[in-house]
């Protein structure tokens, strides 16, 4: 351990000392963010010269491993503090050791004779600076340097402040901080470190099982947990949240036929019946929402009279919605519903993909290896048999088009950790801007269908039975009805300009 000799850089004595320079240039950039963030937030008044010190001693965490694991905390602080580091005085070298020797989560600052040469401020620079790094170091602990700090973060009204991270490993990196973060707490204040799947983290060697429980529970992370499946009054049922957890349920239901050749039946039930019913529930309520939506958006450009006269129909719809919210609420806080919610959960729980995988044999796929690249070539050869369309083709036919577009749409989604990233970057804006562009003519086709309907039971003449839809000013409906009909055939004239990136 000898360090005397010419002055040396941080990185030279990383070099030195073969530390895994990935690992080490990831916890110096998340510390330096943490810093911060803190800083932000008022939790300390440190300025540039201590985020250097950070940054330095996060770097040199694990200098010590070159001499074993063990205690490494301890040999890495001895390593920092005889090293004649350029840049820095001794009493900086005496703090960056104090980081590099608190780092270890067995570590007891209050015991460490180094403070002992500091002063009252420098002790609480050290003890601020060596948390920051303690948790940056922890959340990299699957050494996949994907985790990465998301800001801003934010405090509950309990006081605790939320850090969330995102990643495919980020709740392993999370948990990891979460268990180190006693020394923040000392310091900062209470908190807590959530994780944030940005994509599944499936590789080609993935069952198809275990592809399905990762994809699973990125899924339900997307949508915000557990807690946001369970919509428990109708003032929950928002149009933003129905649509949300509408678009999860569609994307695991596609999830489902994707590895689902993989998968038991008795487990596969389990979950897509389940499924099946809470897609048909919020299906109902998210149609309302978008006649509404479109309703809205044509009444801000009317005048005043032609506003007035849609109110009825916005009434008449606004109550066709409350009746299906009301059911999907029924739905969703019911104990059949609470039984699936556990078994999705547990499915989602490490180890269930390989309970449930099917015995591997020769001619199934089993593997994700044996359906990327397949399942993607099916979905566009399904969406380029559509080239065979009229123009202008009928609304129905653009929605079917639509489907088949947004299912190439999740698959990426499912497999973009597999996937050559620009090949799913290319198909997924392709997808998006076709769905927006479609999603166009279904709304306003629906529309226009939904407020002829209400013209015709409006007649005189017309049959009364059940319920009797109120009085509506007729003029202004069929005026609405007719500017729809108009939407739909302005956007049909370029359906093929959003078909030709799949061509």
């Amino acid at each position: 351990m000898d360090n005397n000799g010419p002055m040396q850089t941080v990185e030279s004595l990383c070099t030195r000392y073969g530390l895994d320079m990935a690992h080490a240039r990831r916890v110096a950039e998340t510390a330096t963010q943490l810093f911060d963030e803190t800083h932000r937030l008022g939790l300390h008044v440190y300025t540039a010269r201590e985020r250097a010190l950070l940054h330095a001693g996060a770097m040199l965490l694990d200098i010590g491993v070159a001499f074993g694991d063990a205690d490494h905390h301890l040999t890495g602080r001895d390593l920092v503090l005889a090293a004649p580091l350029q840049g820095f005085s001794q009493i900086e070298r005496a703090i960056l050791a104090c980081i590099v020797g608190f780092h270890d989560g067995d570590a007891q600052p209050e015991r460490e004779s180094l403070l002992d040469a500091l002063d009252d401020q420098q002790r609480r620079l050290v003890l601020t600076l060596a948390a920051l790094a303690r948790v940056a170091d922890a959340l990299d602990a699957t050494r996949t340097q994907t985790t990465a700090v998301r800001t801003p973060s934010h405090q509950m009204p309990d006081g605790v402040l939320v850090v969330r991270v995102c990643g495919p490993h980020s709740h392993a990196d999370a948990e990891c901080a979460n268990a180190k973060a006693g020394l923040w707490r000392a310091t900062f204040g209470p908190v807590i470190f959530d994780g944030y799947l940005t994509s599944p983290g499936l590789s080609m060697d993935d069952l198809l099982a275990e592809a399905y429980r990762k994809t699973l529970r990125y899924r339900l992370d997307q949508a915000g947990g557990m807690a946001a499946w369970r919509i428990g009054s109708s003032d929950e049922a928002t149009p933003e949240r129905v649509r949300k957890l509408r678009a999860a349920a569609r994307r695991m239901r596609n999830d489902l036929r994707l590895f689902g050749p993989g998968l038991r039946s008795k487990p596969l039930r389990a979950i897509s019946g389940g499924l099946r019913d809470l897609s048909s529930a919020l299906r109902r309520v998210r149609a309302w929402d978008a006649l509404l939506a479109n309703l809205r958006g044509y009444a801000e450009r009317c005048d005043e009279e032609d506003r007035a006269g849609l109110s009825p129909l916005a009434e008449l719809w606004g109550a066709e919605r409350m009746r299906w919210v009301e059911a999907l609420v029924a739905f969703t806080t019911s104990d059949g519903y609470q039984d699936w919610l556990d078994a999705t959960l547990a499915f989602a729980a490490n180890g269930a993909g390989e309970r449930a995988a099917r015995r591997i044999e020769a001619g199934r796929p089993s593997y994700v290896r044996h359906i990327a690249a397949s399942t993607i070539a099916q979905h566009l050869a399904h969406i380029r048999s559509y080239d065979v369309l009229p123009d202008p083709p009928a609304p129905e036919q653009i929605h079917a088009l639509r489907v088949a577009i947004r299912r190439l749409r999740h698959t990426v989604e499912a497999l973009q950790d597999v996937l050559p990233p620009d090949e799913a970057r290319t198909w997924l804006q392709a997808c998006a801007a076709a769905q927006d562009a479609y999603g166009a003519i279904h709304d306003a086709h629906q529309a226009a269908t939904s407020a002829s309907q209400l013209i015709t039971q409006n007649q005189p003449n017309h049959a009364r039975g059940g319920v009797y839809p109120p009085r509506v000013a007729v003029k202004s409906v069929a005026a609405y009805a007719e500017a729809q009909r108009r939407v739909v055939a302005a956007r049909l004239a370029g359906w093929r300009d959003y078909l030709e990136p799949f061509l």
